[in-house]
């Protein structure tokens, strides 16, 4: 028997079986906005993610000061359904890395998930990831 996920909504207890597990991350070179998304899983398929990461460095050069924003979105990239959510001030050598791990955040069926920055800052080297299950609904 597959790999199962205990799952409590409204008001009845119920399994779900676990489709896929996966890690995905994705670095992205000096002054670019750090992207990924993951496609739709399929008709009834949702995606839960169970850990994320945030960091930045610097490139090249000192970072230019500002803010940015860390996403973790329920659907494609500049979407507003946010499933984790969180502005950071970047000093001139990036910041303390954003790291989740033991998490359960349900996204809705058959909707891309998203993980990114909202902007790029200049010098900077960004890097995401995401941890993840499936999950096919009953």
């Amino acid at each position: 028997m597959g790999q199962r996920l205990a799952f409590t909504g409204g008001s009845e207890d119920r399994q779900l079986p676990v489709i896929v597990q996966g890690t995905t991350a994705i670095s992205i070179a000096n002054s670019v906005v750090c992207t990924k998304t993951l496609a739709a899983a399929g008709a009834g398929v949702c995606y839960v993610v169970t850990g994320f990461s945030f960091s930045m460095a610097s490139a090249s050069a000192a970072l230019t000061l500002g803010t940015v924003g860390c996403y973790v979105i329920d659907g494609a990239s500049a979407a507003t359904t946010f499933i984790y959510r969180s502005i950071v001030s970047v000093g001139t050598t990036g910041f303390a890395p954003i790291e989740r791990e033991g998490l359960y955040l349900k996204g809705s069926p058959n909707t891309a998930l998203t993980i990114e920055f909202s902007g790029a800052i200049t010098n900077a080297a960004e890097c995401v990831s995401i941890e993840y299950t499936t999950l096919k609904s009953a």
